[in-house]
């Protein structure tokens, strides 16, 4: 699925999806189509826009890699500040899938006084691409090259999923972009979309302060392994922009933080400038709000800037309604008690506090919050980096959270977990709760820590999958069906549960597995093992020889052969080879000539 985008109404926007056949293969498929609808119309409404998807055939292209333009006009049925969503179609192997490809918002074209602040106005930032990198050698502070890299840095332009990718050179990567912004401007953010490839791992993306020639660490990027990119906007501050011989550098670089990932992929990191004495604007297309610190007011591209956040949220929401704008940034120690619906708003920002206070977040977003409340969505809203603790909400999608008391799932649908996990020490759990009545299908994909159910009904399905302490399913009367899958300490009260434990591992078998290889068979082993090499090499055999055509044993091979060697009789062609007394005979043997023998057959 194309990344959410923001574009000008008149724009021609790009979606792109790729086919495959029920193989697995690549496959062009046939009568691909799409439609364009509009964000909260209603379910009955016609699309604004179809089409047909065009087909990629170049070479380098695989089967089934389609482009969809879709221009966004006034004529074509367009209009400012809206969202639309992307659908696409194709028949594959006598099959048509649809499949959600992308989803974009429409701003209005910019009024001539918002065109002459680009680059010279009072609130207009422009983003500046990078114009060189320490691939060829230190650009500032003697910092040279670690890693190896794919593509340039003429890449990380724009969010195009083309890529430069840094690997590592000796568990190391260190890497520095320079940014020329214009000697009348001054960096206002980083904007960033990353990928750390390797779980448990991360870096720092920091910046040059010209004033104490220190780097300053903007943002900690932690890795979660996989294609997970990680976005964000970090702010600069003055003495992040040069001076003098320096004059209008920034400079970002990505370095180690304890632990280095094997790969950095880095999709976009372009730097915001604006005009120097003027502010810093809706850097990055945010509201920006601090409850702690911020200033009162409702003048547009004055108040709510970057550099001047809106103290409250009932202020942002005005900004919001008259700008067109529905992301916001939340600086860190602020707290926001939703007064409204924020159906597909995005509030980004890291430790800042959230209740949802019963209003709708329906295709929501939030980042980085302390979360409590009770929530009404229909449809999906997500949740990622969050801390949260009681809570109410309907059809949720949670990634990299952390879970303390009670999250209670109040409505029929589907609830997804994704590298989640208890933040309760000791033996203490999360309990995840739900309405009666209500049929769920929850995955808890990757948890980590123990887990309780409470309410858990026949009609729904259920998940669990990580590195698992306790799991209780709250002793359920109905046939609830549980899939438990990866490690877990224990699972207790099942009840009328149907638990599938195919392929799980439980914590003490493995623990009783280790004890087994570790110390029980060692030990039984080298209690077998009380015969040495010497007394095998020293000790007389008993004299014994294996009949004609039977299998002797060891010593009755090894008799036969010295015997053979060393004591026999021959007489015409008949060779008789003697005991150890040398008279009684062990075995016969008939030559094939009494002259020149090239064959013996034993006889006896």
């Amino acid at each position: 699925m194309t990344a959410h985008q923001y574009i000008r109404l008149e724009d021609t926007v790009y979606f792109y999806f790729a086919s495959n056949n029920t193989s697995g293969s690549g496959d062009d498929g046939a009568s691909p189509l799409f439609d364009v609808r509009l964000g909260g119309a209603a379910a009955s409404a016609a699309p604004v826009l179809s089409g047909t998807p065009d087909l990629l055939t170049h070479a380098n292209f695989p089967p089934g890699a389609y482009e969809i333009a879709i221009a966004a006009t006034d004529a074509n049925g367009f209009a400012a500040n809206a969202t639309y969503g992307v659908f696409s179609t194709l028949l594959v192997d006598s099959q048509n899938p649809t499949g959600a490809v992308g989803s974009f918002i429409t701003t209005p074209l910019a009024t001539s006084a918002e065109v002459a602040n680009v680059g010279s106005g009072s609130a207009g930032a422009v983003n500046i691409a990078a114009s060189e990198d320490n691939a060829s050698g230190a650009i500032i502070d003697s910092i040279t090259k670690v890693g190896t890299p794919t593509g340039t840095f003429a890449n990380i332009a724009n969010e195009d999923e083309v890529l430069m990718s840094i690997a590592d050179a000796g568990n190391d990567i260190d890497w520095v972009f320079g940014y020329s912004v214009g000697g009348a401007r001054t960096g206002a953010s980083v904007s960033y979309v990353v990928n750390v490839n390797n779980n448990n791992d991360s870096m720092l993306l920091t910046v040059y302060n010209h004033g104490t020639t220190n780097w300053d660490t903007i943002a900690v990027l932690n890795g979660s392994g996989g294609s997970n990119f990680i976005s964000g906007d970090a702010s600069l501050f003055s003495a992040h922009t040069g001076t003098g011989t320096e004059l209008s550098k920034v400079y970002v670089r990505f370095e180690n933080n304890a632990t280095t990932p094997s790969l950095l992929e880095i999709d976009k990191c372009v730097v915001s400038a604006v005009n120097i004495g003027q502010s810093v604007g809706y850097a990055n297309g945010k509201i920006w709000v601090d409850t702690s610190g911020g200033i009162a007011g409702t003048e547009a591209f004055v108040n709510a800037v970057a550099d001047n956040p809106v103290l409250t949220w009932a202020d942002a929401l005005t900004l919001s309604a008259s700008t067109g704008l529905t992301d916001f940034h939340i600086i860190n120690g602020s707290t926001i008690t939703l007064s409204a619906g924020v159906v597909n708003f995005s509030l980004f920002g890291d430790n800042w506090t959230l209740d949802l206070n019963g209003q709708n977040v329906a295709d929501a977003y939030f980042q980085g919050a302390h979360v409590t409340g009770v929530g009404i969505s229909t449809t999906e809203v997500h949740f990622e980096g969050c801390d949260v603790t009681t809570q109410s909400v309907q059809i949720g999608h949670y990634d990299f959270c952390s879970f303390a008391e009670t999250v209670t799932h109040t409505l029929a649908g589907d609830y997804n977990y994704h590298d989640c996990y208890s933040k309760v020490a000791g033996s203490a759990r999360p309990t995840f709760a739900k309405t009666a009545g209500q049929a769920v299908t929850v995955q808890y994909r990757r948890w980590s820590g123990g887990i309780n159910f409470t309410g858990l009904e026949a009609t729904d399905v259920m998940t669990v999958s990580g590195e698992m302490g306790t799991i209780d399913l709250g002793s359920p009367a109905g046939a609830v069906a549980v899939e438990v899958r990866g490690t877990y300490k224990e699972l207790i009260n099942v009840g009328s549960a149907v638990v599938n434990l195919e392929g799980a591992i439980l914590g003490g078998d493995v623990a009783d597995i280790l004890e087994d290889t570790g110390t029980t068979i060692p030990a039984t082993l080298a209690a077998l093992n009380d015969i040495s090499v010497a007394d095998i090499l020293t000790t007389q055999m008993t004299e014994s020889y294996a009949g004609d055509g039977v299998v002797p044993t060891l010593t009755q091979a090894l008799m036969l052969i010295q015997q053979k060697l060393g004591d026999f009789d021959i007489s015409g062609t008949t060779l008789t080879v003697k005991k150890l007394d040398g008279s009684a005979t062990a075995a016969v043997y008939t030559l094939n000539n009494d002259f020149a023998p090239t064959q013996t057959d034993r006889t006896a």
